[in-house]
């Protein structure tokens, strides 16, 4: 706290990327306070963007070191074999240690591909894969979405909490109420903490029953660079930022944004003005409600894939519109600039 002290105090601005995160500089240095400015971060409109979709370069996503149909094989006999939280945890450890996390899937592309070939609306979440980050609601609430709508969900990322998001998607899948408790109760545990339940997520029948069949509408990849995410980004019909942690701001809600998909943010910290301004002029909110997370995740999702096509589209070009006026880097260093002027 001293040396960021020392390091400010001779700022004639300070500019925080969110009101949220000036607000977390006026807790911690409330002498600051006047002169720290929020300005939204920026995005690259013009590298994501509507027309980027390129499936046909997508589909050389192929080969090298990342997760392939050995791990998978593998995580289905730990599932099997597994008879305590410990234990499992230990089998899923082995798993991420046999391949390179930072790396594409091996068969990625050829997953892709099919994917993109299938009519049924796309759900897509891009980023880390560990507990803080929600995937685990983001999962149960799809269940809901997947038996109403036949969408499809992709989860693009690398992270601790893969393996156990994997079994958790086939856990659901199969009906498996001992390993399903076992994540449930331990959460943390599976990507190295301490042991405690996992947050927001609710055990029930009706989770069970929605998701019977659901493991063959989930796809997880693993990271892409951003020149591939923005091929990508235009695919989906709705984009998921569901963190249950406080964040800074939520840049990936921008770029799904400029690639014009509406993108769907839980509602707090810097995701909830990432979300407001994105989200200016339609006729729903982006940001979900934090009191029955999972249940208000899947009632959003199941409402707008329900629209129409032409409806859709408009949200569409809202989105991207708003992404272009308020986070574009033109508009971001105009800014900048103006602060730096006095004005």
């Amino acid at each position: 706290m001293r040396l960021t002290r020392d390091g400010l105090e001779g700022a004639k601005n300070i500019l925080a990327l969110s009101r949220h995160s000036a607000g977390t500089i006026a807790e911690d240095l409330p002498d600051m306070e006047e002169k720290t400015i929020a300005l939204p971060g920026g995005v690259n409109t013009e590298l994501f963007h509507p027309a980027a979709l390129d499936p046909d370069a997508l589909k050389n996503l192929t080969g090298g070191s990342g997760r392939g149909p050995s791990e998978d094989a593998e995580l289905d006999r730990a599932i099997v074999r597994a008879t305590n939280a410990e234990e499992l945890a230990g089998a899923l450890r082995i798993v991420s240690a046999s391949y390179d996390a930072r790396a594409h899937d091996h068969d990625a592309g050829k997953r892709l591909t099919r994917l993109l070939a299938d009519d049924a609306p796309l759900v897509v979440y891009v980023g880390k894969l560990i507990h803080s980050k929600g995937v685990h609601s983001l999962l149960a609430a799809f269940a809901h979405v997947h038996r109403e709508t036949g969408a499809r969900l992709l989860i693009v990322g690398f992270g601790t909490f893969r393996e156990a998001l994997e079994t958790l998607t086939h856990s659901l899948n199969t009906g498996d109420e001992k390993i399903v408790r076992l994540l449930a109760e331990h959460g943390p545990l599976f990507e190295g903490r301490e042991a405690s339940p996992m947050e927001h997520f609710t055990l029930s029948e009706a989770l069970f029953r929605n998701a019977a069949g659901m493991k063959e509408a989930v796809e997880f990849i693993g990271p892409l660079h951003h020149a591939e995410l923005a091929k990508l980004l235009p695919a989906a019909d709705a984009g998921v930022v569901p963190s249950i942690f406080p964040e800074t701001f939520g840049l990936v809600a921008a770029e799904f944004a400029a690639a014009g998909v509406p993108p769907f943010v839980a509602d707090h910290s810097g995701l909830r003005e990432a979300g407001g301004i994105v989200g200016h002029g339609l006729h729903f909110d982006l940001c979900v409600g934090m009191d029955g997370f999972e249940s208000n995740l899947a009632r959003v999702l199941t409402d707008y894939l329900s629209l129409s096509g032409e409806e859709r589209q408009r949200c569409r070009e809202v989105v991207r519109r708003n992404s272009v006026e308020r986070l574009s880097w033109e508009t971001l260093t105009n800014g900048v600039a103006r602060i730096a002027a006095g004005k």
